[in-house]
């Protein structure tokens, strides 16, 4: 029993005179000694929401610019919650202003939740769901970013996994991703003439 205490305290002591003496002020980062964390700016929470973390303050800011954010009541985001086609239909939808879709009620419509029936309608008349996709599964980022284009943003340089998303992943690719750009009337599409807004009057945009 001696001989073990003495390896402990011979142990204790080497470890003792490799530290620095004043160990509690000093930060290693990055393998550097002396180096103070850097300090983080974050944006102030213009959004409204308890439950999102400051570091996300920008990415729900900019979502809430784009009216794409849907929390759940009581100023709760719940950004950690798996988003399903439907929950991402109904932010595309809101970012559209919500609009009325007349006709006929697609099947994917029908199968989903009360709340989301009129933005998986409008999504299907858009093209941005198929009509018999089933709008309670979980998407994956995948399925986000197809979406995200389908609607209009270009999405050529967001990266984005494969796997599932949570709502705050959908905010971030939104929050990313611009209008594409491009304009261009179909009947001179053939001729390889585009419009830049110079030759007179503004042109409706053709995808």
């Amino acid at each position: 029993m001696k001989k073990n205490l003495m390896g402990v305290a011979a142990a204790v002591l080497a470890m003792s005179m490799s530290m620095p003496a004043f160990a509690h002020e000093v930060t290693v980062k990055g393998g550097t000694n002396n180096t103070p964390e850097p300090t983080v700016e974050h944006e102030e929470n213009l959004h409204g929401f308890n439950d999102v973390d400051k570091k996300d303050n920008a990415t729900v800011n900019k979502a809430v610019d784009k009216n794409a954010v849907v929390g759940v009541g009581n100023n709760k985001l719940e950004g950690n919650e798996i988003i399903t086609i439907e929950d991402l239909a109904v932010m595309l939808w809101s970012m559209e202003g919500s609009p009325v879709t007349p006709g006929k009620i697609a099947p994917a419509a029908v199968n989903s939740s009360v709340y989301a029936k009129q933005a998986v309608k409008w999504a299907v008349a858009q093209n941005i769901i198929g009509e018999t996709e089933d709008p309670q599964r979980n998407a994956t980022v995948a399925d986000v970013k197809a979406m995200l284009a389908a609607y209009g943003l270009d999405m050529s340089e967001v990266v984005g996994s494969p796997t599932e998303a949570t709502r705050m992943r959908a905010l971030e690719l939104i929050a990313e991703a611009e209008m594409r750009e491009g304009i261009v009337v179909y009947d001179d599409w053939e001729r390889g003439i585009t419009h830049d807004g110079e030759d007179g009057g503004d042109i409706d945009i053709a995808y």
